[in-house]
């Protein structure tokens, strides 16, 4: 309960702190918790203290994970920002509110008996001050998602240590921010985190100029001469499709095999899906008897860079229909069965119901592509584009494959969301599968002679 007297704030409060070694018996709250695997049971007590139930928790007696008591704590005003005229406050806590109390009230006597300067903090304008803010009120009102939120953020890490980035950006020259951008060229990063970097560094100039901190001419980036964006030495990678034979060679190994992902990787391979939208599949989604099931969402991180089940697809085009044919079908059936429990109902989580990562998946291709007998480099993105390869290969109608895989600039009159679709869709998926169905025969068929 908090107090309010003169200039500062009294209170209470429970605090935890872990223990090094726990004491042996469990407690009986996480004993009785249904949701061990959200702390990896009990493991990491940073992810403890955000549960619910081990957030209410107060029972120092029998608690074997954290050191449990109570602190008071008094705020008190110290001085005042010299620019905005804000309060400047500092906390002092003890054992005893009338001891926090008093501590406070000490300190603000030194102040005023010229013992000790209060502290003058002045608002600082910097670069990475400034874009921070900006970021941070575009996730607020939801104008960016969570991962996007932490990506640029880690973008801004890249350039946060730097000394010109946290003076005022007043005090900021044009060769400081030269000099990074050349550095991070010769340091060979590529041209998609160069260009995040640009853009944040540009936008902290346009807004310092919005709000006065500038004026227009220290803007070194506008005009012709204008600072500008160098090229990355490395050049940008395109993605490829797997080659047929590979992927004949691959489908072979995966129908050979009771690999633990093999129904993941076929459905990847003939559906052009993104593997966070696999991820994130509900059993709700499935609709096996009409031959489709839905993607409505995607696996994605939060503004702290956790793996979390999203709300939505990764673009306004990623809820869609997916048809399945001879071969996605026996594949998603499959899966259904060996599917583990998850309060979900995901097709494709761990054991403990929690979910998979793009990388550890990833990772987990480039391990069976070797088994298989391939040498060539794979990841993931690769299976979508080879969807689309084949299906051109095999006469599919560019729209119904635009569909499949969740492509904007979609011409079709019809709502490519209308089920009414699906006899249209299906016919032109039933194209696709034959087409690999025959080039896995052949494959299979050439394999044999040369064996002979």
């Amino acid at each position: 309960m908090k107090n309010k007297e003169k200039d500062y704030t009294t209170g209470s409060y429970y605090y935890k702190k872990p223990r090094k070694k726990k004491t042996g018996k469990i407690c009986h709250t996480c004993r009785d918790c249904e949701n061990k695997a959200f702390c990896k049971y009990r493991r990491d007590p940073k992810l403890m203290k955000k549960c619910p139930k081990c957030r209410e928790c107060f029972d120092k007696q029998n608690c074997d994970s954290f050191y449990i008591g109570v602190e008071n704590k008094t705020t008190a005003k110290v001085g005042v920002d010299e620019e905005t005229g804000k309060a400047i406050r500092k906390s002092f806590n003890a054992k005893s509110k009338e001891e926090a109390i008093y501590r406070a009230v000490q300190y603000k006597n030194d102040i005023s008996n010229g013992v000790i300067q209060p502290k003058k903090v002045k608002t600082k304008h910097s670069v990475v001050a400034i874009i921070k803010e900006y970021e941070q009120n575009r996730f607020n009102i939801g104008e960016i998602t969570a991962c996007t939120y932490f990506r640029y953020n880690c973008s801004i890490k890249r350039f946060e240590t730097e000394e010109w980035a946290n003076k005022p950006i007043k005090e900021v020259t044009r060769k400081q921010i030269e000099d990074f951008l050349a550095k991070e060229r010769d340091a060979g990063y590529a041209n998609s985190v160069m260009k995040k970097e640009f853009s944040l560094i540009k936008t902290a100039f346009e807004i310092a100029v919005e709000r006065g901190y500038i004026t227009q001419n220290q803007n070194y980036f506008l005009g012709r001469y204008g600072i500008k964006r160098p090229k990355s030495i490395k050049k940008d990678k395109k993605v490829k499709a797997v080659e047929l034979e590979e992927q004949m060679q691959f489908l072979t190994f995966l129908n050979t095999c009771n690999l633990l992902h093999r129904d993941l990787f076929i459905l990847l391979l003939n559906t052009g899906a993104r593997v966070g939208e696999l991820l994130g599949l509900e059993l709700e989604d499935i609709h096996l008897e009409e031959n489709y099931f839905w993607i409505k969402r995607t696996t994605t991180v939060d503004d702290y860079g956790k793996i979390i089940l999203g709300e939505n697809t990764k673009t306004e085009n990623g809820e869609r229909m997916v048809v399945l044919n001879k071969i996605t079908k026996p594949a998603l059936e499959r899966a259904i069965l060996n599917r583990n429990p998850s309060k979900e109902n995901l097709i494709f989580c761990k054991k403990d119901g929690t979910l998979y990562s793009d990388s550890g998946i990833n990772s987990a291709l480039k391990r069976a592509w070797k088994m298989a007998g391939l040498t060539s480099d794979v990841h993931v993105h690769m299976f979508r584009h080879t969807f689309v390869t084949r299906s051109k290969e095999a006469g599919v109608d560019v729209e119904a494959t635009k569909t499949g895989v969740g492509h904007g600039n979609i011409h079709i009159t019809q709502d490519i969301y209308n089920e009414d679709q699906l006899p249209y869709l299906l016919e032109q998926n039933k194209t696709y599968a034959n087409y690999i169905i025959q080039k896995s025969n052949e494959y299979n068929e050439k394999n044999l002679k040369n064996d002979a």
